[in-house]
């Protein structure tokens, strides 16, 4: 069993397995097609569930990058939009600096390209994910310093913030955003569509056909949330601190509504909040610690979220929802644990002094990982938190191997509880 105590010694082997997986899990789209989203409307308004190409597996169109990735693995070989940020942290770890900058500068590209960081492949297209683009910049200068790339990212990233998740589609109640599938797709078909793509969460008991558009996310709101503070501590970087006193506000009037809308004092805890009926929806989550995982909440409202922590910790590790609400086939639910989750609760209970809750989790997910490794030698995409098995429910696929967020996470937090 690993401990604080022996968990240099004891994780060399893994470690080192991890570190031959990057190698494995390292690919390429320099031979990628290079059309644009804006090519493909025709087919996307004929399109019902979003996917546009590649029925065949084994012939995927996939879209041009211009730098070296890791891709998750199994059926998944391509650079997926939030994986990276959690692959990055383990590659800036690991001294692969190049690699990571290079991830971070495919999705600036991709920005660029279609206007919206998408997965490189266009069955995957229909829509962007969870926005993690500042936070990985954020890690990647703090790494360089580097103030000229930073001025060359930033008006690709307030691209992304300003003519994507705050254009007319994600724009949606009090000044916060929605997912929402580009309305090139049939409109009689665009909640589908952002439900089995952009929501990222798939599936979820927090989103349906028939209220995803009506919905803020509380993980999508904090996220953008502090895209407005990095974008303050950006342009302080480069000395134009009249520009980042606007950014500051910005992000304090969205926290603001976050915490109107959002928290629940009696249970001490956000929801998504649905603004055509004027209510939360009741499902408890761990994407009410996002907040926490940036350090929004004030120390009351931290100590909220702790003390639910009971809610969703299991003997190995957190599940994703404290029950599964009726569903026994969604991958994003009870009684499934997922990696960076659980890297989001670990760091968020560290922000706020909760050191010992902190490294409990860790070590319990460490302590799942490993055992299943040592059982397979796999590591795989996500896990049964409550059985401590890699068996999970088969809804849209099985379990894959690989796994690019897993490896990392469980390097991430073996560095972060050794050093």
């Amino acid at each position: 069993m690993l401990t604080l105590d022996n968990l240099r010694d004891e994780t060399t082997a893994i470690l080192s397995f991890i570190e031959q997986k990057w190698a494995q899990l390292t690919g390429n789209a320099r031979g990628g097609h290079r059309d644009k989203l804006a090519s493909w409307k025709t087919l996307a308004a004929a399109s019902t569930d979003g996917h546009l190409d590649d029925t065949d597996p084994d012939t995927p169109y996939i879209l041009f990058l211009p730098k070296d990735f890791i891709f998750p693995g199994g059926r998944f070989v391509v650079q997926f939009y939030w994986d990276s940020y959690f692959i990055i942290l383990s590659l800036l770890r690991g001294n692969r600096f190049e690699l990571a900058k290079g991830m971070v500068e495919n999705c600036l590209f991709l920005v660029e390209q279609h206007g919206m960081v998408i997965a490189n492949r266009k069955r995957w297209a229909a829509g962007s994910q969870l926005p993690f683009l500042s936070e990985m910049i954020k890690e990647v200068y703090q790494v360089s310093g580097d103030k000229l790339w930073l001025e060359k990212a930033l008006p690709v990233l307030e691209k992304e913030y300003k003519h994507y998740w705050l254009n007319q589609d994600h724009l949606a109640y009090c000044d916060l955003s929605r997912y929402h599938a580009p309305s090139c797709f049939p409109k009689d078909y665009i909640a589908l569509i952002t439900l089995d793509n952009e929501a990222t969460w798939d599936l979820s008991p927090r989103f349906e056909v028939e209220d995803i558009l009506y919905l803020l996310p509380i993980d999508l709101n904090s996220n953008l949330c502090i895209y407005e503070r990095n974008f303050a501590y950006f342009y302080e970087q480069i000395n134009q601190e009249e520009v980042a006193r606007l950014w500051r506000e910005s992000a304090q009037k969205r926290l603001e509504a976050i915490n109107d809308l959002m928290w629940d004092e009696l249970d001490g805890l956000y929801y998504d909040y649905n603004y055509k009926f004027s209510e939360r929806k009741k499902v408890k989550s761990l994407a009410t610690y996002l907040p926490l995982f940036y350090g929004l909440i004030s120390v009351s409202q931290a100590e909220r979220l702790h003390s639910n922590l009971c809610l969703f910790e299991k003997e190995f590790g957190l599940v994703t929802c404290d029950q599964d609400y009726g569903y026994s086939d969604r991958q994003w639910n009870y009684p499934v644990g997922w990696a960076p989750l659980h890297w989001i609760v670990y760091k968020g209970l560290k922000n706020y002094g909760y050191d010992e809750d902190a490294k409990r989790i860790a070590l319990k997910w460490l302590n799942l990982n490993y055992s299943i490794w040592e059982k397979t030698g796999s590591l795989f995409e996500k896990y049964d938190v409550v059985r401590g098995s890699h068996e999970v429910l088969t809804d849209r696929y099985k379990n894959q191997e690989g796994f690019g967020w897993t490896n990392a996470v469980f390097h991430a937090l073996t560095v972060d509880l050794t050093s």
